[in-house]
């Protein structure tokens, strides 16, 4: 798991245990202290969800999941991680991990069996859960081909362990002659979303920079010197990018099934 959030910035001005020369206190040294602003500062918090309800894709990785793993006990839990701004200025952003388990009696407990990320921040916990679990969806379309092909999942993207590549099996033994353009087109659309997720993810990273800059941009011209903390205080482990020009990066078809 990542490191917790930060811990908050005490407002400038004022002494901590609450001391004042003036044994009576005064009011307008209280107002004077509530009006001082507030850091520019992300707050960081881990969420743990069990399904992504509504969601095609974790539904179909459920159906899959249960039809090749039989009798064994499994489950599929969303790790997401929220990006808060403390003084509500910005809206959230949400990062979202779907962990496949399954559970070993010797060990007594439940074995990570894989790990997907989501591409990238998104605004809501909905939409990074349905990226991580459309990812971990390619995955295991590829681990039980033979399962997804009896589930009606046999035109879906398929990715192995350790690949950002994406294949479809290709329709030539299919009768109807617009399955070719369709299976092309899912092709084509997989590897379209892939790049603009990983696009949005690098000017969101842009803007957080930039807003880091104008915060502590804010505090300097004010005279005093910026508070710890107004940048996030942490981002997830670096991931693969994806690089639009690399073959490998794309979704293809599989000619030879």
């Amino acid at each position: 798991m990542p490191p917790g959030p930060t811990q908050g910035i005490p407002a400038a001005g004022g002494d901590p245990d609450g001391d004042d020369d003036d044994a009576g206190g005064s009011s307008s040294h209280d107002t004077e202290r509530s009006e001082e602003p507030e850091p520019e500062r992300w707050i960081v918090r881990p969420i743990t969800r069990d399904a992504a309800r509504g969601c095609h894709f974790h539904d179909a990785l459920d159906t899959l999941l249960r039809r090749a793993f039989d009798r064994h006990t499994w489950s599929i839990e969303y790790h997401c991680v929220v990006y808060q701004h403390r003084r509500g200025l910005y809206p959230d952003q949400w990062e979202a991990t779907c962990l496949v388990r399954c559970l070993d009696d010797d060990l007594r407990g439940a074995e990570a069996f894989s790990e997907h990320y989501s591409i990238t921040e998104r605004d809501t916990a909905e939409a990074a859960m349905q990226d991580a679990a459309r990812r971990a969806l390619s995955h295991y379309c590829s681990l039980f081909s033979g399962v997804a092909d009896g589930l009606d999942l046999k035109y879906y993207p398929r990715r192995s362990t350790g690949s950002a590549e994406g294949v479809i099996v290709s329709p030539v033994s299919e009768g109807n002659p617009r399955q070719s353009n369709m299976v092309n087109l899912a092709a084509v659309l997989n590897t379209e979303l892939d790049h603009t997720l990983d696009e949005l993810g690098k000017v969101r990273a842009e803007v957080a920079e930039l807003r880091a800059e104008c915060a502590a941009r804010h505090y300097l011209d004010g005279g005093s010197p910026a508070p710890i903390g107004i940048q996030h205080p942490y981002r997830s482990p670096p991931r693969s990018r994806f690089d639009y020009r690399t073959p490998d990066c794309r979704t293809r078809i599989d000619l030879d099934p």
